[in-house]
């Protein structure tokens, strides 16, 4: 779905039908030990929390065209990181 396809969107898949948000959710990946062959694992759940409070934050939306990459397909074992990463700078 291109950016403007994504605001000029009237459908949502939300219980509140006044809620066009997209959301973004990682893709997973299932590689099968025998034929090697890998596949989407297809998304059952998301839930999203809403924080009403008010803080400092200087919040802005994703410029059009932001593309976000994370990972290595190719890994089998979690990174030398020990499992940990700061996401909130």
């Amino acid at each position: 779905m291109s950016d403007t396809q994504a605001l000029q969107s009237t459908c949502t898949s939300a219980k509140l039908k006044n809620d066009k948000s997209n959301y973004w959710v990682p893709a997973l990946y299932f590689q099968n030990p025998t034929n090697g062959k890998v596949e989407a694992v297809e998304l059952f759940y998301m839930n999203v929390y809403y924080f009403f409070d008010s803080t400092a934050d200087h919040i802005m939306a994703f410029q059009p065209g932001h593309r976000i990459f994370v990972g290595n397909l190719s890994l089998r074992q979690p990174p030398a990181t020990g499992g940990r990463s700061i996401i909130d700078l």
